[in-house]
């Protein structure tokens, strides 16, 4: 008798490339994280591309091979045979649009598939998206077609989905996203007291073009400009920014004030969370915006853009403007850095906020869309 499929293939490859540290690996590994102590990790299976165990033992693995030339068309031929000699009934896919072209949407798939989509950002936002990513993206949105189940992070995206994609809503899920479990590890440790820094900063995040670093820096020159004597701190390299950004961090009258802090630990961010005056996040598109509630948490007041998914992470508790509004941005950082009550103010109700976000719906949405398709 032929043995029943009933496991669920997890892409879980996220976490093995230069994306485990962004907000697609925070997805997928604070998913795992849930999962692993859930009833169905038995039955969940790791597809991954290493030779070493994942860190999650809870879960079997299963290595897939993929030659280096021509990623994305070996991985529209070898998904199909890499499912259809599993014990798998259902395919989670966990990068199914975006700028990961070696990991695919397969055209042809044996199982019943999920997607998963972050955002619509390619499709959205072509001007700041490489030819080649735009191109990949309208191949891959061909394959959204014959999946069971389509799951994205906010309401924002969902609304995108079925608008650019003309998909059928009921198809589409919601996550309800939580803070990274690890930086509230972190903070809850204590380990970003002590050793306060005497400087104060602004600080920023982003290395792609839709995260607006250059607004981040006309905002910065006009605090400095009436009276702001911190600095400017941007988490990302200055090496991977977008030209712009380069020539006006080389002109700019306070460029020794602006510094940028490339590939941190969690302990380092959280601990640049903690001390800074406020968090600056003026993203042009957006899917959802961990780094707001993630400053949430650690008790810092954010202003940042409005009409994305950020205003569904910072919720009430944000200060909002149009990502180019960079009088209006100026005001509210000079408002938050020069009126200690009202910093204090923002920061008990984001605190308060971002408790509110856990993983423990995100993981009742899985597992009730698993065991219905199963």
């Amino acid at each position: 008798m032929k043995k029943k499929r009933s496991q669920i293939a997890f892409d879980y490859r996220p976490l093995e490339s230069s994306y485990a540290s962004r907000g697609v690996g925070t997805v997928v590994w604070n998913i795992l994280q849930r999962l692993a102590y859930s009833s169905i990790a038995k039955d969940v299976v790791l597809f991954g591309g290493e030779n070493h165990k994942p860190v999650f033992s809870e879960f079997t693995y299963k290595k897939i091979y993929r030659p280096q030339c021509r990623e994305w068309i070996w991985e529209q031929l070898l998904w199909p045979f890499d499912l259809a000699f599993s014990s798998c009934s259902i395919f989670h896919s966990t990068v199914s649009l975006g700028p990961l072209r070696s990991m695919a949407l397969p055209l042809l798939s044996p199982v019943k598939t999920i997607a998963t989509i972050y955002d619509l950002n390619s499709l959205k936002c072509a001007d700041l998206s490489p030819i080649e990513t735009r191109s990949f993206f309208r191949v891959q949105a061909k394959a959204l077609k014959k999946v069971a189940a389509i799951l994205t992070i906010s309401d924002y995206v969902k609304r995108d989905i079925v608008e650019y994609l003309d998909v059928d809503e009921h198809k589409v899920f919601v996550l309800p996203l939580g803070v990274d479990q690890r930086i509230k590890s972190v903070y809850d440790s204590g380990m970003q007291s002590g050793n306060q820094n005497i400087t104060p900063y602004i600080l920023a995040m982003g290395e792609t073009a839709n995260k607006n670093i250059e607004t981040v820096i006309r905002v910065f020159q006009r605090v400095a400009g009436l009276g702001y004597n911190g600095e400017l701190r941007i988490v990302g390299s200055l090496d991977r920014q977008v030209l712009s950004v380069k020539k006006l961090c080389t002109s700019s009258p306070f460029s020794d004030r602006i510094r940028f802090f490339c590939d941190i630990d969690t302990e380092t961010l959280v601990k640049m969370y903690s001390q800074c005056d406020l968090f600056l996040f003026p993203s042009i598109c957006e899917g959802f915006g961990f780094p707001v509630i993630e400053a949430l948490y650690c008790r810092v007041p954010v202003i940042c853009s409005r009409n994305t998914g950020l205003e569904e992470a910072g919720g009430d508790a944000v200060l909002y403007r149009d990502c180019g509004d960079v009088e209006g941005l100026a005001i509210d950082c000079l408002k938050v850095a020069d009126n200690k009550l009202f910093k204090v103010e923002l920061s008990k109700k984001g605190r308060a906020h971002a408790e509110l976000k856990t993983w423990d719906q995100t993981e009742r949405v899985i597992v009730d869309l698993y065991n219905s398709l199963r």
